[in-house]
């Protein structure tokens, strides 16, 4: 299965899977299927005999711009993170176990930008159909797809921990985490501005924002400790309020991916 999400990314349209014995093993066919059903975009099986499975892609990179990619996977991210935190009020167990299967959109979309990139680097026309001017930009973009797909994943680490509590955060407590997720998410949102409108100013302030996680972060665990020092509540929350200061490190990383795509080349 890794060698063919490798066939996938660099580009091939036709993938089959043969098998060296005299038909396809069961659990392979459905890992497949699972596979490019989940993690996959604009991909289908196209035949199947029992030796033989052979995949077909039917979306190029002429059907979206980098930067749709990217704001798709910026969108369901902070949509992720933002459902996590908010369904810890009331411990909203549905929201949060089909949060962690949304996870799945978030890997198709990176999946499937890396794919288009890997395959516009091999030609400059391919590079301006995706919306990309400089070749070097390709590597940013690349990045950032990695930072975004990272951020749903700590908003699932959020949900899978939220699911540990035995009962809902009290309302200081809940708000002070609120208040935490605001300044990490908008940290998150500004590195975007800055990627997407090239200018450094919002960059600058995602760092800004960033920056104040660690306290803010500190101060919220006295407290709980304060009010519910049993270790089954404190190592949920300690996880939840790490995975909330690395999505704002992220968004920082993209921040700083900005600045630098931003940044002229020497004439």
């Amino acid at each position: 299965m890794r060698r063919v999400v490798a066939h996938y990314l660099v580009g091939y349209d036709v993938i089959r899977i043969r098998s060296p014995q005299e038909r396809l093993p069961l659990r392979l066919r459905k890992l497949v299927k699972e596979t490019i059903r989940n993690k996959f975009i604009g991909m289908e099986v196209v035949e199947e005999s029992s030796e033989e499975l052979v995949l077909q892609a039917f979306l190029g990179h002429s059907d979206l711009s980098i930067n749709g990619a990217i704001e798709r996977m910026h969108i369901l991210s902070s949509m992720m993170h933002k459902d996590a935190i908010e369904s810890m009020q009331n411990l909203d167990k549905e929201l949060l176990t089909d949060l962690v299967n949304r996870d799945d959109d978030v890997d198709r979309m990176y999946l499937f930008t890396v794919r288009l990139l890997k395959k516009a680097m091999r030609n400059l026309q391919d590079l301006e159909g995706l919306g990309i001017d400089r070749p070097r930009d390709a590597l940013g973009y690349r990045l950032v797809s990695k930072s975004l797909e990272r951020i749903a994943d700590h908003a699932v680490t959020i949900a899978k921990n939220a699911l540990e509590l035995s009962s809902p955060l009290s309302e200081r407590i809940f708000d002070d985490v609120f208040e935490i997720y605001r300044i990490s998410d908008e940290g998150h949102k500004q590195s975007i501005e800055a990627l997407f409108k090239h200018d450094q100013k919002f960059a600058e302030k995602s760092f800004e924002l960033v920056n104040k996680l660690p306290g803010m972060e500190d101060k919220i665990m006295q407290k709980v400790l304060s009010e519910r020092p049993e270790v089954t509540f404190v190592l949920p929350i300690r996880m939840i309020l790490e995975s909330n200061r690395r999505i704002g490190e992220y968004g920082a990383d993209i921040a700083e991916i900005a600045i630098n795509m931003i940044t002229e080349e020497p004439s």
